[in-house]
């Protein structure tokens, strides 16, 4: 497993998004946002329902509903299936018809875990599980990033990365997270932050956002072509919105 920890760390303040697109009243608690095809999905924090969202036309819809409520955090799709991500580390197989297979996540500490986020590795035929709360309060300075094997459909012993919390200019408290090529993304609600890693827990930036405009961020892709999806869900008076950025 891999450490991260850094030192003497820059803030970037980022420019204005490209585009923002307001989101229906359906996805008021966006939580989660994946690549899929040419288009995103995405989920919301307390309906089992996977909706699709046209860039195009600027429109979402739904696409599969496989259960009617719980609590999700994290989205991915491998080409195959769909994989959603419970707050306590479940994670549901999701097939087109709204079949599922759930997998549990067996925690060594009696004390809570709490997930929120999930990535898609094609290399290593695996998903990467952000834990951003861990059962062992002596663990909790890190935030741990948890490897799901695909093949053999269960979460393995060793993880993947911790990253220190306190090294961070603000206690990082990640939302979401994105795996591109040998890069990786967290995204932190709580500091309005865009964190960009290597895989091998290297700081290589960190991205202030805008509070106004990422109030409650809470999920995030990266298409082919290198343009970063924000989603932030409804807070306040303030709509949903997913937020269009291109890397610097």
């Amino acid at each position: 497993m891999l450490e991260s920890c850094q030192e003497g760390i820059e803030l970037n303040f980022v420019n204005q998004p490209v585009v923002s697109i307001s989101l229906d009243e359906e996805l008021d608690e966006i939580s989660a946002l994946c690549v899929y095809k040419d288009q995103l999905a995405a989920v919301q924090d307390e309906k089992g329902t996977i909706f699709l969202f046209n860039l195009i036309e600027k429109s979402s819809k739904e696409l599969i509903k496989f259960k009617e409520r719980g609590d999700f955090e994290g989205l991915a799709f491998d080409g195959n299936n769909f994989f959603v991500l419970g707050s306590n580390g479940d994670i549901f197989q999701v097939d087109s018809n709204g079949g599922y297979r759930r997998f549990t996540f067996q925690a060594k500490h009696k004390k809570k875990y709490d997930f929120e986020g999930l990535t898609y590795d094609p290399k290593g035929n695996q998903l990467l599980v952000l834990c951003k709360k861990h059962g062992n309060k002596k663990q909790d300075s890190y935030l741990w990033i948890y490897r799901f094997d695909l093949m053999k459909k269960q979460y393995l012993e060793e993880p993947f990365l911790k990253i220190q919390k306190s090294v961070f200019n603000k206690n990082l408290k990640a939302s979401a997270i994105h795996l591109q090529n040998d890069d990786l993304w967290l995204l932190s609600a709580s500091t309005h932050q865009l964190v960009h890693l290597n895989t091998d827990g290297n700081l290589i930036k960190i991205t202030q956002l805008d509070r106004d405009l990422y109030p409650q961020a809470e999920g995030i892709c990266i298409t082919s072509d290198n343009l970063i999806y924000i989603a932030t869900e409804k807070k306040h008076n303030r709509a949903a919105f997913i937020h269009q950025l291109n890397q610097d």
